[in-house]
């Protein structure tokens, strides 16, 4: 069983072994375990490959105890699954990487809790993928502190909308990531951990091995057990240039090179992660473990063009995916404190499932809460010194719906691999599989399928058997729903896929928590990216119950509303009359929110809104300045929580209709350029003009001129696909003595007043003009107090308390009174996206506002884009507190 390198060990072994017995009494000893995703065994240069530059991951297997013969599943989310559980991928439900069967289920017990039950403090970072809602996020399975991207990888559906490995937003909760958590209120309501959205800075694998750092250095007294899953080398494969140019100057072609690439940056990040636990005295407090989740997926193309590095597979065939021997035996390095058993090979059969036991038997502790696994502690296998009865191993990757017997399969018994049930081959005569030897040993076959089919038998997959997302559990808020996790034959399982918007649908299998009235809003795409319905009708189906909602084509979200008992359901969606035609398709996300025993009360919307509507609002200073107070957004949501309206600010101080102001220092014209560009930023379905109060007091502006700007600004949001809603100027009243501000306030109103009427003649022929193909709504705004002005031009944070009230209860109807407990819960989620949104759009580098901020360019450079689903993620939980019963 041994290869030679074991020659003289085993006479020590034991010797060995009670020293790192008696090591752990002393101190439980940390686990750091790395595992990354798609790198194969032969991408290392350990292992022959003389083209990668991998010289730590090199070293560090020089100094562990090597598995040579450890195996995966062929594809990732089973192979986690498997490693996490210590539990063959189909006994906890997983067996695909989509489709709601990347999901391992609720009572599965982890690796994390195993250790967190013994005192240990867990941290996970990087690529979960093994569920991205409540109960099944690795917050809920067992680790303390987690910072990791959704999904399967960097940009999948499940992921922050944009993410591309460089500077991207990750989820994370318990200390990681904490700065941005200091304005989120759901943790203080909250029993269930919740995951925060966090921007970070940099290469997403530098950024994962970071966090992983400083989770390390975080308490030195309690013993941590560290998972670091990065997703590279997984695609698509985004890499800094000076990682991959010396792979292409090399003759390795994409997308190899970007692949070797990544893998470098990770043998570097390696290193450093190694280097502090030396330099902080714990690498002998640590067992260190590397491995990788399945066969290579671009690290080998025998039938590339001649001439060009062809990759390397160490003679194995297969792939990533593939039964073949390649697909799914991968490098595991066991590094011990004080360099127990280094340099030493072990070429028994091993597999993911064994890990959680083996760690635990190092660490000297139990695997309670643990009851059944399928793994064992491979140490045993390592100082046994008498033969044992030979050990049979089964990977399998279905990749569908429902699992099926024998498709990609590969039964493991010593050196003979049976495939698919009917190709044998021996790996002691064809390491490379190109012999099938299935006909001259039947008696092998016959042994091999029995292996398979009581493996099968024991694991008993249930395909009826579900990991439901459920909807209403209290404490958790809001889910999101993504096709991800459909059921179906074709989800759109990443971004790319839903950007093409593809005639597809597919069910989620839920379970409802609580009963009760819930609200869905059904989306085309996530709200950092919203993409109007194109259609006229949606309808939403969990269970028997069936609800259809006529729908506006600009609408970016249909909101339906329903009472749903608890219960296990299937939940479909359709849009209906899109571009599509006939075709069905369904909503790719569904955002869900339970509202209480009581359906709340929701008035109806203006004849200038519909529901689903994404409003921007579009002016000068009285607009701009009422973002500090977040009282206009909160009063159309409170009166109407059910329309599943959300908002964006791009008002400007001192703004008038050719948007001059907001040229900055630049020419007149750029101001135009800046508001387009915002208007585009912003992706609003309506666009709400509020012009003329800055014309009405500056004499300078020709009323003809308002009147060319504004119509050109009209015509040109339609011709961008949005309403545009035109503004009256407000009236103003005087309701202050003349000298109570040393303004004259009389004086200012005659001025403004007989401007006023001509501007608002001039709205109403453009109007007119402009109602050829749609028509364009002209509205009244409140009138304006003097009383509410704090100082000449701004209105006081209590004067836009009223007009902001004023305004909703003329748009939307009185109805019931809006309770002040609802308005503080609600203003400062209104306020915290309004700053967020207003950063987007005029990053504080650059704003007038804050030129003595300009030496922060540097720090501000990557804020604007990352703030977009912070702010959506806002505008959710202002709509999900809305509809929230009052107090």
């Amino acid at each position: 069983m041994y290869r030679s390198i074991l020659c003289n060990l085993l006479m020590v072994l034991s010797t060995q072994w009670l020293c790192l017995a008696s090591f752990c009494s002393a101190r439980q000893p940390n686990v750091l375990l790395v595992m990354t995703d798609d790198q194969g065994y032969g991408d290392l240069g350990v292992h022959g490959n003389s083209m990668i530059q991998t010289p730590t991951l090199d070293q560090f297997a020089r100094q562990s105890l090597r598995l040579t013969d450890f195996h995966v599943e062929p594809t990732c989310a089973e192979t986690r699954s498997a490693l996490m559980s210590g539990q063959f991928p189909l006994r906890v439900g997983v067996w695909h990487t989509i489709m709601g069967r990347s999901i391992m289920r609720a009572d599965a017990v982890t690796m994390p809790q195993v250790f967190q039950a013994s005192g240990y403090r867990t941290g996970m970072f990087g690529k979960w993928h093994l569920g991205d809602n409540y109960p099944y996020r690795p917050q809920d399975r067992g680790f303390d502190v987690t910072l990791h991207h959704g999904g399967g990888g960097v940009g999948q559906t499940p992921d922050v909308w944009g993410n591309d490995y460089f500077d991207d937003v990750y989820l994370a909760s318990g200390n990681a990531g904490q700065a941005a958590a200091e304005n989120d209120s759901r943790e203080e309501r909250s029993s269930v951990a919740a995951s925060r959205l966090t921007p970070v800075r940099g290469y997403c694998t530098d950024v994962f091995f970071r966090a992983a750092e400083e989770f390390i250095l975080d308490d030195r007294e309690q013993p941590f057990f560290c998972y670091l899953a990065t997703n590279a080398p997984h695609g698509p494969y985004y890499v800094e240039e000076s990682y991959k140019q010396p792979y292409l100057e090399q003759g390795v072609p994409e997308p190899m090179a970007s692949f070797y690439g990544m893998i470098s940056n990770i043998d570097d990040n390696f290193k450093g992660l190694l280097q502090l636990l030396e330099d902080q005295s714990l690498s002998r407090d640590t067992i260190v473990v590397f491995m990788t989740d399945n066969g290579t997926a671009a690290g080998y193309r025998p039938q590339g063009k001649e001439g060009e590095w062809s990759g390397f597979n160490a003679g194995m065939r297969g792939t990533k995916g593939q039964a073949y021997e390649g697909g799914h035996r991968v490098p595991c390095f066991i590094r011990f404190p004080d360099g127990r058993m280094a340099d030493t090979e072990f070429d028994g059969l091993a597999a993911h499932v064994d890990l959680l036991p083996t760690l635990a038997g190092i660490a000297g502790i139990d695997t309670h809460p643990a009851e059944h696994l399928d793994g064992r502690n491979l140490l045993d296998d390592v100082h046994r010194t008498q033969a044992s009865e030979p050990r049979s191993l089964v990977v399998q990757s279905h990749r569908v719906e429902r699992p099926r017997l024998w498709t990609k399969s590969a039964v493991l018994l010593e050196d003979w691999r049976l495939i698919d049930g009917k190709e044998l081959y021996s790996l002691k005569q064809d390491p490379g599989q190109t012999q099938d030897l299935a006909d001259a040993h039947p008696d092998k076959v016959r042994q091999l399928r029995a292996v398979y089919e009581a493996w099968w038998r024991d694991c008993a997959p249930n395909p009826d058997q579900y990991s439901r997302i459920p909807i209403g559990s209290p404490g958790v808020g809001q889910v999101t729903l993504t096709a991800h996790d459909w059921h179906g034959p074709q989800p759109p399982w990443n971004q790319k896929m839903i950007l093409k918007q593809p005639a597809t649908n597919g069910y989620w299998e839920i379970s409802v928590d609580r009963p009760g009235w819930y609200q869905f809003l059904l989306a085309r795409q996530p709200l950092e990216a919203p993409l109007a319905l194109n259609g006229n009708k949606a309808v939403l189906q969990i269970g028997e119950s069936v609800q259809t909602v006529e729908t506006h084509p600009r609408a970016v979200v249909a909101p339906i509303t329903m009472q749903l008992e608890a219960g296990e359901f299937r939940l479909s969606t359709k849009l209906l009359g899109t571009e599509h035609g006939s075709q069905e398709v369904g909503a790719f996300v569904v955002y869900a929110n339970y509202l209480g025993e009581q359906r709340p009360e929701s008035a109806e919307l203006p004849n200038w809104l519909v529901p689903g509507d994404r409003v921007a609002w579009l002016g000068g200073t009285l607009f701009e300045r009422a973002q500090e107070t977040g009282r206009l957004e909160s009063e159309f949501a409170a009166r109407a929580p059910l329309s599943g309206l959300t908002f964006c600010n791009l008002a400007w101080s001192g703004d008038d209709a050719s948007g001059r102001a907001r040229a900055v220092f630049g020419a007149p014209g750029d101001g135009k350029s800046r508001r387009t560009a915002d208007l585009q930023l912003a992706q609003p379905s309506v666009v709400v003009v509020a012009y003329g109060m800055s014309e009405a007091l500056d004499e300078t502006i020709a009323i003809a001129s308002f009147q060319e700007e504004l119509q050109a600004l009209v015509l040109e949001q339609k011709s961008a696909g949005r309403e545009v809603v035109l503004c009256e100027v407000p009236e103003l009243v005087v309701d202050t003595p003349a000298t109570a501000t040393g303004i004259d306030w009389p004086e200012v109103q005659r001025k403004y007043e007989t401007r006023r009427t001509s501007l608002d003649e001039a709205i109403g022929e453009v109007a007119k003009r402009t109602s050829k193909l749609t028509p364009t709504i002209v509205v009244r705004l409140p009138e304006l107090h003097t009383s509410w002005f704090e100082q000449a031009q701004y209105v006081s944070p209590a004067g836009y308390q009223a007009w902001a009230s004023q305004f909703a209860q003329s748009a939307v109807g009185a109805g019931a009174e809006v309770a002040g407990s609802l308005m503080t819960r609600l203003e400062p989620l209104a306020v915290e996206a309004n700053r967020l949104f207003f950063e987007m759009h005029r990053p504080q580098n650059e704003t007038y506002l804050y030129l003595f901020r300009k030496h922060e360019q540097g720090n501000n450079g990557v804020e604007p884009p990352q703030n977009r689903p912070l702010l959506v993620d806002l505008q959710l939980r202002l709509l999900e507190e809305a509809g929230r019963p009052q107090d």
